[in-house]
């Protein structure tokens, strides 16, 4: 069986990562794992820290490219790699205009496609955006559907997906945090807080956030710090979130803005923190899996199994919602406990098993 893993963000590497390691392993597959150039040192620097390195790189990155630019670009450098590779199956994760186009680009080569962590759904097209739309246009071409939940599962079934083809198999990027946390060294001492100080790890880099949204965090930020908080920010490399950032926050109180930090670092900020405040999909199950509570900057989640853990809040992107939720957050901390709604850590195996039989089955057929 020969299997092409397509990658294009940093989330799809940390994600994919566990899942590659495991497929290397199984006798009789040939792995190739293509990346598309997007932000690569982001891309890369997961990929190195698991020890992975990509076979295909289509080099797409380009300074303020739109996304059909983009997409046009992905589906073009990638089609002659799927007509001279022979693929037998194409993996894509999440909901990424990368996972999107892998996905096209595959039905147009008649290459069959298996969806890592399928089934998440707002209902709302515009939020995530386009996020939304990508995932919903991914399980329409996919024929397996990994589901990381059981609610995720029900979001397939729905929609008309067949029960043969999803899997309920918990989600990848639960086995990716595990694997690091494990491999953490010494933690730093408090990371620069004064005794007594409450940590505020803050994230944001979703497109319909970025103007109004960033700015209205921003803002919150600084009364945040000026409330004697210690706040780290890992800004997104996104000129728009690093420009608009640092214009508002700078000179504020008890505010660090930061480069996006490696892999393990960031697994060690989550664990560290008082508070996480974000837009990210992932970070809302790492926080969860982690006992840690989060405020989540949207309209609308599609992992309602983390609001039910207590872990994860939504509030909208205003200044005073945003502070008023943090600050009761920190004073009143809720008691969370690590859970496991979003997998236990054996993801990839699962999935590695699930693909290696699939394979063994058509070939029965074809013999």
């Amino acid at each position: 069986m020969r299997l092409l893993v397509i990658l294009g963000t940093r989330p799809e590497a940390i994600k994919l990562a566990p899942l590659i390691l495991y497929l290397r392993r199984l006798a009789g597959l040939s792995l190739g794992v293509c990346t598309t150039g997007q932000h690569r040192d982001l891309v890369m620097e997961p990929l190195r820290f698991f020890g992975i390195a990509p076979d295909f790189d289509l080099e797409v990155m380009q300074a303020d490219q739109t996304l059909s630019d983009l997409s046009a670009k992905i589906l073009t450098r990638l089609d002659p790699i799927l007509r001279d590779g022979d693929y037998d199956r194409v993996v894509v994760q999440g909901d990424t205009t990368s996972a999107m186009c892998g996905a096209i680009a595959a039905a147009h080569r008649g290459i069959p496609v298996a969806h890592v962590e399928a089934g998440l759904r707002t209902g709302n097209s515009a939020s995530p955006w386009p996020e939304e739309i990508n995932r919903q246009l991914i399980s329409r071409i996919a024929d397996l559907h990994f589901a990381p939940t059981s609610g995720a599962a029900a979001n397939l079934r729905a929609e008309g997906i067949p029960q043969t083809a999803i899997h309920v198999t918990g989600n990848t990027g639960i086995d990716a945090l595990l694997a690091a946390r494990s491999r953490l060294g010494k933690p730093e001492p408090r990371l620069w807080r004064a005794p007594g100080q409450k940590l505020i790890l803050v994230t944001m880099h979703r497109r319909e956030n970025l103007g109004r949204g960033l700015s209205e965090l921003c803002w919150a930020l600084r009364g945040l710090g000026e409330s004697g908080h210690q706040i780290v920010f890992p800004a997104h490399p996104s000129p728009t979130v690093q420009e608009n950032a640092r214009s508002i926050l700078a000179g504020a109180r008890g505010v660090r803005i930061f480069e996006p930090q490696g892999y393990p670092r960031f697994v060690e900020l989550m664990t560290q923190s008082d508070l996480i405040i974000t837009d990210s999909g992932g970070v809302q199950e790492e926080a969860t899996a982690l006992g840690k509570a989060a405020l989540v900057v949207r309209d609308a989640t599609e992992r309602p199994e983390a609001i039910v853990t207590g872990a994860v809040k939504l509030v909208c992107a205003d200044r005073q919602a945003i502070a008023a939720q943090a600050k009761r957050l920190l004073a009143t901390p809720p008691l969370l406990k690590p859970a496991d709604a979003f997998g236990d850590g054996h993801a990839s195996e699962r999935i590695a098993r699930i693909l290696k039989q699939v394979a063994q089955e058509k070939l029965a057929q074809v013999a």
